[in-house]
């Protein structure tokens, strides 16, 4: 309640009858102790309150897919990550029994051998011996049977990021 809604309270008393009609026909938007202190300065100029002004607001419907204004609505948000997780289960399932692992027939020479490791790192020094083996890790990562491995740690990872996004309760936010 700090400064704010005090100095709103003792704000009341100069506000025009329009202003304080506005207020008391929108309780949804203020405090319940801005409406007591404007229905008490509304019947101190010697008009009647309206039925229902003071009257706690119904509850706003549920609007939203995955949240409305009682919160995230969690039987749908565990419902999608669910399916996320079961695609990507699924996908990584059907990669896995299909992939084929093959190597190239016609390489001219192994990318991990001593002679070629010397060669890079005497050409581009440690730098690009890294680089070339991040290069390779991360091309491995889209073939074969690590295919399916990438991409169930990915289903899992987005999930995960849509669970969190999902089901934050909002703070900070305006309402």
């Amino acid at each position: 309640m700090g400064i704010m809604s005090d100095s709103f309270l003792t704000r009341i008393p100069s506000l025009s009858d329009a202003q304080l009609r506005d207020l008391l026909q929108h309780p949804r938007k203020y405090q319940r102790r801005a409406l007591e202190a404007a229905a008490a300065e509304w019947r101190s100029r010697g008009f009647q309150v309206p039925e229902g002004a003071l009257d706690e607001p119904p509850a706003p419907p549920r609007t939203g897919f995955l949240r409305d204004a009682r919160g995230p609505r969690m039987d749908r948000i565990r419902l999608v990550t669910g399916s996320i997780l079961a695609a990507g289960a699924l996908s990584a399932l059907v990669l896995h029994r299909f992939a084929v692992t093959t190597a190239a027939p016609f390489a001219l020479e192994d990318e991990n051998s001593k002679a070629y490791l010397r060669q890079l790192e005497m050409m581009g020094g440690k730098a690009n011996l890294l680089a070339s083996q991040v290069r390779q890790g991360f091309a491995s990562l889209w073939q074969g049977t690590t295919l399916a491995y990438t991409v169930f740690w990915i289903s899992v990872a987005v999930a995960g990021i849509f669970w969190v996004v999902a089901t934050q309760t909002g703070h900070g936010t305006r309402d």
